[in-house]
């Protein structure tokens, strides 16, 4: 052999030994193209680490923060949730929002020790709210769909039968207004999910005063007994509970023609109505045993605890002319003298010729931003009808965050009595128009996320309170005679 052809020989050994070794520095070292060295990385995690799956909810990630793969659709933010409307319920057709979209994606994870680090983020927020459930519900829904009471919840969150509301560390006291949520669905067992959740957002809060409205003309079925127990809780710990009562139902009257529910008053005409409530002796008397059925119940308020509050709203969004309000007033003071406040609520841009605004020298509920403005101190502000968008959803026309955070520290200064929170989801409200039974409803449940932004909302701009100054002993004394 020349020494030629054993030079050419030599140089292509050399380069064949190269090539090997640097194939094999790849394949050992995990090349992110090579299909080996990932399945060699999947299965050299260590039997405690969590390994995601297709469905994309086994590794829940902190709110804000990165993910392994995007949440199955049951799981994204549900836009329509935030819109100003209500076919049936709160405001007319007229006032119907167009649908958002929500365009919010999902980051992947940077690394697997990323991974450990957000599931035990996540893992810590579960663990500071857990919603509390009432004896009868001890399930836990899934997150993408659970059947409840036969109708399917949405966007599930765990519900058991935590007493407070709250594992862990508690946050400090605050005191200084009454905040809460409008929870005009609180009777009605396909929503229990929903109350169960709001009702653990607000012990986890530890407001001093906590807030609660709820609607008891039999639109959302009348379980006094449910409501009692909510109550109790929302009174215990010394807690001072400003309950609100609506003793009927002017949004769904205004649907007198088409609407499915069958509650008093609803389906006659809102004209016709503010006569035969001064007239009409049948009708009279059955507002007035309404009234009466809200006096118990607002006596099991008071027995729970001396310092808790009472208002009863004459009807939700009224379609009443002051004379008919007069009349409606007059009856509710005869059952309810001394036990609670009346109040309210008229609304005047709802589309009834005639209605209008004067509350008599009584107290006042508004729900919309523009009726914020006609508040004074002692009169209430609820979202009803309008909603509000948590921080991870698209732009709409509900309140955003921000406006959310102004108007509850405005409603403080204003010294208004009580502010409730609501979202169309909650209640179960249809995005497209239908004007569907509260049986017939899906409603959505927020997560532990959603929950923990609620929290700090209803803390808002709230003292934090001297307990050395303050005298609780008067909540243990709890009474039953409802």
């Amino acid at each position: 052999m020349s020494n030629f052809e054993q030079i050419r020989v030599r140089l292509l050994t050399a380069v064949a030994v190269i090539l090997a070794l640097a194939l094999g520095v790849h394949f050992i070292g995990g090349g992110n193209s090579s299909p080996t060295s990932s399945l060699w990385r999947f299965v050299s995690r260590s039997a405690d680490e969590p390994v995601p799956t297709s469905r994309g909810g086994d590794l829940p990630a902190a709110s804000g923060s990165s993910s392994i793969l995007p949440p199955p659709k049951s799981e994204i933010p549900n836009a329509v949730d935030q819109s100003i409307y209500f076919n049936g319920g709160d405001v007319p057709d007229s006032e119907l929002a167009p649908t958002p979209t929500n365009t919010q994606t999902p980051t992947p994870s940077s690394s697997e020790e990323g991974e450990v680090r957000e599931v035990a983020k996540e893992e810590e927020k579960q663990a500071r709210i857990v919603p509390s459930a009432s004896p009868t519900i001890q399930a836990t829904l899934a997150p993408e769909e659970q059947m409840l009471g036969g109708v399917a919840v949405v966007r599930g969150a765990p519900v058991s039968a935590t007493p407070q509301g709250i594992v862990g560390s508690a946050l400090p006291w605050v005191s200084g207004q009454a905040r809460g949520y409008t929870m005009l669905y609180a009777l009605q067992p396909e929503a229990q999910a929903v109350t169960e959740s709001n009702i653990s957002a607000l012990l986890s809060a530890r407001l001093r005063e906590p807030h609660i409205g709820i609607l008891i003309d039999g639109t959302f079925g009348r379980d006094y007994e449910y409501l009692k127990d909510i109550i109790r809780r929302l009174n215990g710990d010394g807690r001072r509970l400003t309950l609100a009562l609506y003793l009927s139902n002017g949004a769904t009257q205004r649907k007198w023609r088409t609407t499915p529910i069958n509650a008093p008053f609803v389906r006659i005409n809102p004209e016709d109505f503010r006569q035969d409530i001064r007239r009409n002796v049948e009708i009279r008397a059955q507002y007035s045993e309404i009234a009466a059925n809200a006096r118990r119940i607002f006596d099991y308020n008071l027995s729970l605890n001396s310092g808790a509050k009472n208002f009863a709203v004459v009807m939700l969004e009224d379609n009443l002319d002051r004379e008919s309000f007069r009349a409606m007033a007059q009856l509710a003071n005869e059952q309810l003298n001394g036990v609670a406040t009346i109040v309210r609520n008229p609304c005047e841009s709802c589309g009834v010729s005639g209605t209008d605004g004067d509350t008599l020298g009584y107290a006042r509920e508004e729900h919309s931003v523009s009726g914020f403005l006609k508040l004074q101190r002692g009169d209430g502000f609820t979202l009803d009808g309008t909603g509000f968008s948590y921080p991870t959803e698209a732009q709409s026309t509900a309140v955003n965050p921000q406006q959310l955070t102004s108007l509850i520290v405005d409603g403080y200064q204003k010294g208004l009595s009580y502010f409730g929170l609501w979202r169309a989801g909650w209640q179960g409200v249809s995005s497209d128009g239908q004007n569907l039974a509260p049986n017939a409803r899906s409603y959505s449940v927020p997560t532990a996320d959603e929950m923990e932004f609620e929290v700090t909302a209803l803390r808002e701009g709230l003292p934090l309170e001297d307990v050395s100054d303050q005298d609780l002993s008067e909540s243990e004394g709890q009474s039953d005679g409802m």
